[in-house]
């Protein structure tokens, strides 16, 4: 995948970067938060909108900070691909000058959460761990930083961890979900 002839990593289909995108156009002077940031496909899908709209863009990722490996590599293997994903967006916004509109905080996604003020974001977005003690304590962690009235939407839906955490997290805060884009996005609006 590219963006500007930078190569970047990620899942984002078009799909789904238009579907995220008309969420940010909706942002204007405001800050939107992205947990799980990986390569930046997605983060990248709206750093143009963040900008026109004066947004504040934040994308949280522990990235080589991993204490778990993927299945398939070892602990190092893995963090050294992270850290390479990590520099070549770090580079990628240094290079188009976004330094002003996107800040990358290199923490795990409960812990970044701490350092936001309670009811500061109008939009975070949740593409992180995707185990399902994870997601929950993701959204749990995050729904106190977002202001009443605002969408905290998310990823990965169709996978059963991810769905039933959402799911769970909504129906105990009546919160009602939706999923869009064959079942993949998910979200909900905080009353």
């Amino acid at each position: 995948m590219y963006y500007k002839n930078y190569k970047i990593y990620g899942w984002f289909r078009t799909s789904q970067m238009t579907w995220y995108k008309s969420f940010a156009e909706q942002v204007k002077n405001g800050k939107i938060v992205e947990v799980g940031v990986f390569g930046g496909a997605s983060l990248l899908s709206i750093t143009e909108t963040c900008i026109v709209n004066n947004t504040k863009l934040y994308g949280v990722d522990p990235w080589d900070k991993l204490t778990k490996a993927f299945p398939k590599q070892s602990l190092s293997e893995t963090r050294k691909d992270m850290n390479f994903l990590r520099l070549n967006l770090m580079k990628i916004i240094t290079e188009l000058n976004y330094q002003n509109t996107v800040t990358l905080k290199r923490d795990f996604s409960v812990d970044a959460a701490k350092k936001f003020d309670d009811e500061d974001l109008d939009l975070i977005f949740i593409d992180g761990n995707h185990e399902y003690k994870n997601v929950y304590n993701d959204l749990q962690s995050w729904i106190p930083k977002l202001k009443p009235n605002c969408w905290m939407i998310g990823h990965d839906y169709r996978k059963r961890p991810v769905g039933k955490a959402v799911r769970e997290f909504c129906r105990q805060n009546k919160l009602k979900v939706t999923s869009k884009i064959d079942n993949t996005c998910w979200e909900f609006k905080k009353i």
